[in-house]
């Protein structure tokens, strides 16, 4: 194998490890934007519950 296929080689696998730096990134981003969801959603069933045990003591 010569040094410039070496070279080659190389930069392939350089190029290959930054799109695994890349979507790893894109991962951490989507990660945070589901953790956010799931808070938000948590927080409206407890708002919804609440609403709904206010309205049951109310008319009963």
């Amino acid at each position: 194998m010569s040094l410039l296929e070496i070279i080659e080689r190389l930069c392939e696998i350089a190029r290959l490890q930054a799109e695994i730096i890349s979507k790893q990134a894109e991962e951490i981003e989507q990660a945070k934007i589901a953790d956010s969801v799931s808070e938000e959603l948590r927080e409206m069933r407890s708002r919804a519950e609440r609403e709904l045990a206010t309205v049951f003591k109310e008319y009963n």
